[in-house]
C-alpha cells in the first residue's frame, strides 16, 4: 500500500487466477467449495409410490371397463341370436297355421255352396230355428242336435244384458263366440223361453245323447287319429294358449290360433256335421249326478288325455264358468 501513498487505486494486475469471494477469514477460492446436493426425503419416496399405485389402479380400471364392454356386447349378440331363432320358429308356425287356415276356408266354402234348407222347416238332414237362427242336424237316431253351441248373440235374444266377460284381458263376448258364464239353470231358462216363443220343443241333450253325437258313429273317443291333428278339429289347450297363459299342465303339440274361446264352427266338423263337440267349451246336459248337473265335451283349457267324448264332469246347477256353455237339441 506504500506505492499508493495510502490511497485506494484500481487493481491493474494480479497473479491471482480464478473466482474468489471475501469472507471474514479472507479470500476463499470458489474452486475449493464442495457443491451442496439435496438428498430425496422420505415423503418424496411415498409420493412416488402413490403415483405408481394410482397409475396401476387406473390401468386395472380401464381393463375392467373394457372387459365389461366386451361382456355387454356378447350378451347383446346372444340376445340377438335368440330373438332371431324365436322369430324363425314363430314364422314357421305362422306359415303352418296359414296353410291350415287355407284348408279350413276351402272346406267352409265347399259347405257354403251346398244347397240350404229353408228357414223354419225340417227336411231330411237339418232344421233352422226362426227366432235365433240356430241350426240343427238330424242324427241317425232321429235326434236333431244343435250344429253349434249356443252363441252370445243367440243367448242375448233371450237376455240382452248377458255378459260372458273376458279371460285375462281376452274377450269372451264376441257375437259368434259360445255363450259362457251361464249356469245349468240359465240354460234351462233359455230352453223354456225359446220353446214358449216358437211353440217348438227344445231341451238340453242327455249326456248319453251328447256322447253318441260326439263319437258320430265311429266308436272312437276323439274324431282325430293323431294328437297333432287335434288343432284342425277343435279349439284345444295348445301352443297358443301355452304361450299366452303358461299353464303348468300339458298341452297339445299343435297350434290352433286361439288362446281363449273361438267363434263356433271355426274348425272341422265330426262325421255327423257337428262342430265343437270337443274343445272350446264344456256343455251342460240335462243329466243329473247326485244333484249336480253333468257337462260334457271338454274345453280349450283341459289336458289332452281328458279331451274325450266319454269324459264327463259335473257341478251344481247354479255354478258358472268361463269355459262352460251349452247346445240344444230339437225334438220334432
Amino acid at each position: 500500500m506504500g506505492n499508493t501513498n495510502n490511497r485506494q487505486t484500481p487493481w491493474e494486475s494480479s497473479s491471482l487466477i480464478g473466482d474468489f469471494y471475501f469472507s471474514g477469514e479472507g479470500v476463499v477460492s470458489a474452486k475449493n467449495q464442495t457443491p451442496q446436493v439435496t438428498e430425496p426425503t422420505g415423503n418424496s419416496k411415498v409420493d412416488e409410490a402413490e403415483q405408481q399405485l394410482s397409475s396401476e389402479r387406473q390401468r386395472v380400471q380401464e381393463e375392467k371397463n373394457q372387459l365389461d364392454e366386451e361382456r355387454r356386447k356378447l350378451e347383446q349378440e346372444k340376445k340377438r341370436k335368440e330373438a332371431e331363432e324365436q322369430s324363425q320358429a314363430l314364422e314357421q308356425e305362422k306359415n303352418w297355421l296359414k296353410a291350415e287356415r287355407e284348408k279350413l276356408e276351402e272346406e267352409r266354402l265347399a259347405m257354403a255352396n251346398r244347397p240350404k234348407q229353408e228357414s223354419g222347416t225340417t227336411g231330411g238332414a237339418s232344421y233352422t230355428d226362426t227366432v235365433t237362427g240356430m241350426e240343427f242336424v238330424k242324427l241317425p237316431n232321429g235326434i236333431y242336435m244343435g250344429k253349434y253351441a249356443v252363441t252370445n248373440a243367440q243367448f242375448r235374444k233371450f237376455k240382452p244384458s248377458h255378459d260372458s266377460k273376458d279371460y285375462k284381458g281376452n274377450s269372451l263376448n264376441g257375437d259368434n263366440q259360445p255363450v259362457v258364464n251361464v249356469s245349468a239353470n240359465d240354460a234351462d231358462d233359455f230352453v223354456r223361453w225359446l220353446s214358449g216363443k216358437t211353440g217348438k220343443k227344445y231341451s238340453l241333450p242327455t249326456e248319453e245323447e251328447f256322447e253318441s253325437a260326439c263319437k258320430a258313429g265311429t266308436g272312437k273317443d276323439t274324431y282325430w287319429d293323431k294328437e297333432e291333428d287335434a288343432c284342425r278339429y277343435a279349439n284345444v289347450h295348445d301352443k297358443t294358449a301355452k304361450r299366452a297363459f303358461n299353464f303348468d299342465w300339458s298341452s297339445f303339440n299343435c297350434d290352433d290360433g286361439y288362446a281363449v274361446t273361438s267363434p263356433v264352427g271355426s274348425f272341422k266338423a265330426n262325421n255327423y256335421g257337428l262342430y265343437d263337440m270337443l274343445g272350446n267349451v264344456w256343455q251342460w246336459t240335462s243329466s243329473v249326478s247326485d244333484e249336480n248337473r253333468v257337462f260334457r265335451g271338454g274345453s280349450c283349457q283341459v289336458i289332452p288325455q281328458n279331451l274325450r267324448c266319454s269324459n264327463r264332469n259335473y257341478s251344481t246347477p247354479g255354478s258358472k264358468g268361463n269355459v262352460v256353455g251349452f247346445r240344444l237339441k230339437y225334438v220334432k
